[in-house]
């Protein structure tokens, strides 16, 4: 199924691409003269890879859904130049790396989907470019570990979902620059120690959960201790 939206003056600003249970690849010259783009669906097909210019002729788009297809892997230039794009969601791919260079372009991006991959890692500075990232989704996927630092730069940063991840720690300086985190999810981890700094200074944080962890059986009055510094802050522990 093709699917365009098209406005008063005949300029295409929506376009959905549905094509289910057969091998998919999307010629690179598809989105040719599409140039006032604004939406595009691409959610639920089976593509495996994506031409690295595919996304070229579009650098007015405002949202990109790549949710539901079977990517292995993204080129480090897939996103290059789309400097307007404000929601991406990569979600329920078969992704296991992110080049570091990978959203450095995506300045005005607000929303970011990569729940239900199965990535390993981030590399330090692979969110240094979104500086008005609201929402990180990552949930579901097999990270161990977070360097410190790693969101840094997202400073306007509200909800940030690690749950059903592997993490056994949380360190210091693991959320340091999220000053306007409101909600933390980190339920269904293997956390089992958390720095008693981790949370100073959050001001605006509003609910941590930490339900089915480890810590939240061994230390259950620590864990209540964490927002001892936040009167607004909540934090969900079960076991």
């Amino acid at each position: 199924m093709v699917r365009a939206s098209v406005n008063k003056y005949g300029l295409v600003r929506a376009f959905v691409i549905k094509i289910r249970n057969q091998l998919f690849i999307l010629d690179s010259s598809i989105f040719n003269g599409l140039t006032k783009l604004e939406h595009l669906n691409l959610n639920e097909n089976p593509i495996t890879s994506l031409n690295s210019s595919l996304f070229s002729p579009i650098k007015q788009l405002k949202s990109l859904a790549l949710f539901e297809n079977n990517l292995n892997g993204i080129e480090s230039s897939l996103f290059v130049g789309m400097t307007q794009l404000e929601y991406l969601s990569l979600s329920l791919n078969q992704l296991k790396t992110l080049d570091a260079s990978l959203f450095k372009d995506l300045i005005e991006l607000k929303e970011l989907n990569l729940f239900h991959n199965q990535i390993t890692s981030l590399d330090i500075n692979i969110f240094k470019s979104l500086n008005q990232l609201e929402e990180l989704a990552i949930f579901n996927n097999q990270l161990s570990n977070l360097e410190e630092f790693v969101f840094k730069n997202l400073a306007k940063l509200k909800r940030l979902d690690l749950s059903s991840n592997q993490l056994t720690s949380i360190k210091p300086s693991m959320f340091a620059g999220l000053n306007r985190l409101q909600s933390l999810n980190l339920n269904f981890n293997n956390i089992i120690s958390i720095d008693r700094l981790a949370f100073v200074g959050f001001l605006n944080l509003q609910s941590i959960y930490l339900s089915y962890n480890p810590i939240s059986v061994i230390l259950p009055s620590y864990v209540k201790k964490l927002c001892s510094t936040n009167p607004v802050c909540t934090i969900y522990t079960k076991s």
